[in-house]
């Protein structure tokens, strides 16, 4: 049996599969009251017995809410509950059956909860109690201690008792395994997911991914005529920042560069990698002249942002070029158009901006 693990809803657990174990147990004795086997008197008594156990735990409990799961006061609600039906089975022997069963369902949860050690005293308590109330019984119904059907039904008590909870906390082990497996693949796709959709070095989108985002967009404006822009980003003579700091200072510029345009761009902007120093960016629900006021301002933030930390006096600028979609655009085609517009603020001089749409060539 494992240790009992630290959770806040052991306890709660707990509590409820005792009021259900007392919920139906206090239903059985109404209809063996109704039948006139036992004094509904016996049924108030067993349920006010039980409402008060329960009380005093849930006060316990929320007292304790926000601190760590007690095992002790689990362990007590176990014991209390073994007592008050080993009560019951002295007061009313006749319904002995009906407290033995509660009694293996709460040993069975018990078994789920805590570790050997506690479970086994826990066990053998039952074990000597039940032990004690049979021998009672037998004397006072049969004149002796000696009763052979008595001591073989406790004897199939404690037995069954214990089968049931190795066969129950051993299933509660191999669904904790299968749960943490589930868990640890659920972990490991995600982790492939998120190698399929971002690039691993600037957490950007990948190529494959913004492609895929950039095709949702095209077949929605296309059906709903709705305008969006596409910008591709270079950085500014980055092979001299490779060649002179060496490529883990590369590295870190087109981290530093790509968080830098995130943090500037809008919430539904999306930004990917399109290879080496190259960045694509979807601009949605936006005008080429909406576009270019964002642009701008990731232009500007990646020009003043200090990159002194990598090496002495780096500076980094960004060249752009931006398109708008126009109806019957395909991807290609846009994305080509806005690596033209690029290539034009390139052989401009650099860090600036350049449009290039189907119907007018604008300059920024």
């Amino acid at each position: 049996m494992q240790t009992l693990r630290a959770q806040p809803q052991t306890t709660e657990r707990m509590l409820v599969t005792t009021s259900l174990v007392y919920t139906v147990s206090v239903l059985v004795l109404l209809i063996f009251a109704q039948q006139g086997r036992l004094a509904l008197a016996e049924v108030f008594y067993y349920g006010c017995a039980a409402a008060t156990t329960l009380a005093a735990f849930c006060i316990l409990q929320r007292r304790r809410a926000h601190a760590a799961p007690d095992t002790h006061l689990q362990y007590a609600q176990a014991i209390v509950a073994l007592l008050l039906h080993g009560v019951f089975v002295l007061r009313l022997p006749q319904l002995a059956f009906l407290f033995a069963l509660n009694a293996q369902v709460i040993m069975i949860l018990s078994a789920l909860q805590f570790s050997l050690k506690r479970y086994a005293l826990l066990w053998l308590l039952t074990a000597v109690g039940s032990g004690c109330i049979v021998t009672w019984i037998g004397a006072q119904t049969a004149g002796g201690p000696v009763n052979l059907k008595a001591t073989l039904d406790w004897l199939y008590f404690v037995v069954t008792t214990a089968c049931l909870s190795f066969v129950g906390e051993r299933i509660a082990y191999l669904r904790d395994i299968v749960r943490e497996r589930n868990r640890n693949m659920s972990a490991t796709l995600n982790r492939y997911r998120q190698l399929l959709s971002h690039d691993e070095l600037t957490h950007a989108l990948s190529r494959r991914f913004f492609m895929d985002i950039l095709e949702q967009h095209v077949a929605q404006a296309e059906r709903f005529d709705t305008g969006f822009c596409v910008a591709m980003i270079d950085l500014d003579h980055f092979k001299r920042v490779n060649d002179r700091y060496g490529h883990p200072i590369g590295d870190a510029v087109l981290c530093t560069v790509c968080e830098a345009a995130w943090a500037t761009l809008r919430q539904v902007d999306q930004i990917g990698r399109y290879g080496g120093e190259e960045f694509a960016v979807l601009l949605p629900q936006c005008r080429v002249e909406d576009a270019l006021t964002v642009l701008q301002r990731v232009r500007i933030n990646i020009s003043m942002t200090k990159l002194e930390h990598l090496a002495p006096g780096l500076r980094m600028t960004i060249s752009i070029g931006v398109t708008e979609y126009r109806k019957g655009d395909h991807v290609h085609g846009l994305l080509e158009r806005a690596d033209q517009a690029l290539y034009q603020a390139k052989n401009a001089g650099r860090n600036q901006i350049r449009t290039l749409c189907p119907d007018a060539e604008e300059t920024a």
